[in-house]
């Protein structure tokens, strides 16, 4: 029994240990010394308890489960912007979110409503495409190089409206554009009637977390919410610093 908890430990700590890519059953079976069948048992196991999944190359990454288990990266991110968010959703009457990126989406881990009777459904949990959504888009656009372009490479670039970035060329001129100005947009891209604005989050020079403002289209207009910018940046810039991160000054 302790034999067969070890290994699963053994399993985790090296999923742990691998990039945002995840690891293929040949080199996790190198990484723990267990061979294919005994292997795909355990991480059988593992995925029945929602702690690993899969990706569509067969490789094995940990969940947000888990890391909402181990507190992890993404409990720091929450506790070091909860007072942030409150007093932007106060000075902006508009929703906030903070996302962190699992596989090929940008999942809210904290969102701050307001009190317009009219809300967006972005709640905590909420999955959005990373190609179209600001939330996703500023995660994408300040990973490390290698591992931007092969997300994009293999992620389907979806048209979720008519303003969806479908073409991965566009979509890399549009995350180069996110670098320099220092925050993403997204201009209807993932829903009509809805915009949104996102800062980076860093730690330890490395993006963890987008800041994202959203608002309906009907209620601000894209020039208006472009005007709340500096704030979000700002905000971002602020929730960096308590989680010790320097921003670099470039990403690609």
């Amino acid at each position: 029994m302790m034999r067969a908890v070890s290994r699963l430990f053994q399993i985790l700590d090296a999923l742990a240990e691998a990039s945002a890519e995840g690891l293929g059953l040949l080199e996790l079976g190198r990484r723990v010394a267990l061979a294919d069948p005994t292997l795909l048992r355990f991480l059988g196991s593992l995925q029945e308890l929602g702690l690993v999944r899969t990706d569509e190359r067969g490789r094995y990454r940990l969940t947000e489960q888990f890391k909402r288990y181990t507190g992890g990266a993404a409990q720091d991110v929450r506790l070091a912007s909860r007072d942030v968010m409150q007093r932007l959703t106060a000075a902006l009457q508009e929703d906030v979110q903070v996302a962190t990126l699992d596989a090929d989406s940008a999942v809210c881990i904290e969102t701050l409503k307001s009190s317009h009777l009219l809300q967006v459904a972005f709640n905590t949990g909420f999955r959005a495409p990373i190609h179209a959504s600001a939330m996703g888009k500023v995660l994408l656009a300040h990973m490390p190089e290698a591992a931007r372009r092969d997300l994009i490479a293999r992620t389907s670039l979806r048209a979720f409206t008519q303003r969806t970035i479908t073409d991965r060329r566009a979509l890399e001129r549009d995350l180069e554009e996110t670098r320099r100005r220092g925050f993403a947009i997204d201009d209807q891209e993932l829903e009509i009637g809805i915009n949104c604005i996102a800062a980076p989050i860093f730690q330890d020079g490395l993006i963890v977390a987008s800041l994202s403002l959203t608002v309906p289209s009907h209620r601000k207009g894209m020039d208006e919410i472009l005007s709340c910018a500096p704030q979000i940046v700002s905000a971002a810039r602020e929730i960096s610093g308590r989680l010790h991160g320097a921003t670099p000054l470039s990403s690609a």
